[in-house]
C-alpha cells in the first residue's frame, strides 16, 4: 500500500523559508554598545574607561589626577559573545625636536642662541635653557622663548636640556667648538601612551543595560558600568 504524501502549498514554502530566513538574520544580529563603561575596581584617583559610539568604533583611556596614562581609538565588533576591540586609529605621539644652524666664530668663545616654541611654533615664553655638566648654561628664556649664551670654546660637546612645566624635556649634544642658533620644539606632557596596532578579544559573560562583565585571556572578569548613554 503506498504511503500518502503531504503536499505543502506553495505560500506556505515560501512563508516556511521567509521565516527561517528571518531566524537565521535575528540569531546572527550583533549586539551594539553606545555610550560610556567605566571599569570597577580602579583605585580611586585612577580611571579606566570605555567610550563606545553606534557605528563600530570606540576610545579607551586610562590614567589619574596627571590625565591619560594610555589612551587608543578603534574598531569594535561583537560576534558570538565575544567582544573584539582593534586599535587601528594611529595616534602617535610627536617628539620633541630641534632644528640648528651654525657658523665658525673666530675668537676663544661661541655664541648659542634658543628659540623654544611649541609643535605649532608658538612661542614658549619663560623655558628653562640649562646644562647638567656646564654651569655656564643656567638661564630661563624671555617672553618670547629667545635666550642667549656666550661660552667658552671646547673641544668636546655640550649637552643642552629645553624644559618648561606641561612639556617634555628635550636634550640636545652640540660640538663646542662651533656657535649655534636652535630651534626647540616641545610636545606637551599628560596625553598618555597611545595604543596602537593592538586587539583585544573579551568574552561577553554578562550584558545589561547597565553595566557588561567582560572576562579576559587570563579568565578573570571585570565588571563595566556604563555611566554615560551616548548621543
Amino acid at each position: 500500500m503506498n504511503t500518502p504524501v503531504m503536499r505543502v502549498p506553495k505560500e506556505r514554502k515560501a512563508m516556511a523559508a521567509m521565516t527561517l530566513i528571518l531566524m537565521s538574520i535575528t540569531c546572527s544580529a550583533q549586539k551594539a554598545l553606545q555610550g560610556t563603561y567605566a571599569e570597577q575596581g580602579v583605585p580611586i584617583d585612577a580611571y579606566s574607561y570605555y567610550t563606545f559610539h553606534g557605528q563600530g568604533g570606540f576610545e579607551y583611556h586610562a590614567g589619574g589626577d596627571l590625565g591619560d596614562d594610555f589612551f587608543g581609538r578603534g574598531t569594535y565588533r561583537i560576534s558570538h559573545d565575544t567582544l573584539f576591540l582593534e586599535y587601528s586609529v594611529d595616534s602617535a605621539i610627536p617628539l620633541p625636536y630641534h632644528k640648528a644652524t651654525f657658523w665658525t666664530d673666530l675668537t676663544d668663545s661661541i655664541t648659542l642662541e634658543v628659540r623654544v616654541k611649541d609643535l605649532e611654533g608658538s612661542p614658549i615664553a619663560h623655558a628653562n635653557v640649562y646644562s647638567r655638566e656646564h654651569s655656564a648654561i643656567g638661564k630661563v628664556v624671555d617672553g618670547d622663548g629667545f635666550g642667549r649664551f656666550r661660552l667658552k670654546r671646547i673641544e668636546t660637546d655640550y649637552d643642552i636640556t629645553v624644559s618648561f612645566i606641561g612639556f617634555v624635556p628635550h636634550t640636545i649634544k652640540i660640538p663646542g667648538f662651533r656657535s649655534y642658533r636652535l630651534d626647540v620644539f616641545l610636545s606637551e606632557t599628560g596625553k598618555g601612551v597611545p595604543i596602537y596596532k593592538h586587539s583585544d578579544t573579551l568574552r561577553i559573560v554578562e550584558f545589561t543595560d547597565a553595566y557588561l562583565v567582560l572576562r579576559g585571556g587570563d579568565d578573570s572578569d571585570s565588571r563595566w558600568v556604563k555611566v554615560d548613554g551616548g548621543e
